[in-house]
């Protein structure tokens, strides 16, 4: 989503041919990183493609957009972001690997304690204050 705004951003100021040539690049990273993990990794490798493609549109149009739309990318936001969803899948597995419920108990016991640990995170790294945070809990008429 990042990276789709980042390549309108450099539409709009005229360098629809440098988002071109950033999807192309990503394009022919995807096909060389399938042939390399599909045979071995299976949907997996895939997967890995996949992401490394999106990953350098992200990076390659923020760092355009930074450098020649002189927008201020808040990196350091989007790395306690990532740091925090990191966080958030490690506790999952780790308590699907302890608990042995039916799946649903199971499942609503992980997402608990997960999402519970991603929003103490993103709290603690001041990504948003306490009163946003419990906006997002109010029902809205």
């Amino acid at each position: 989503s990042v990276a789709t705004i980042n390549n309108s951003i450099l539409s709009a100021i005229g360098k629809p041919k440098l988002v071109t040539k950033i999807i192309l690049v990503a394009m022919f990273l995807n096909i060389i990183l399938n042939l390399i993990f599909i045979p071995k990794y299976g949907i997996i490798g895939a997967a890995f493609a996949t992401v490394s493609a999106y990953l350098f549109i992200l990076l390659f149009s923020s760092y355009f957009v930074r450098n020649i739309a002189k927008i201020d990318i808040p990196i350091g936001d989007w790395i306690k972001t990532f740091f925090s969803g990191l966080f958030f899948i490690f506790i999952v597995i780790f308590m699907k690997s302890l608990l042995k419920f039916n799946v649903w108990v199971e499942t609503f016991i992980v997402l608990v304690i997960g999402l519970s640990a991603y929003f103490l995170l993103v709290l603690c790294f001041g990504l948003i204050d306490r009163k946003e945070f419990f906006n997002l809990f109010k029902i809205r008429n």
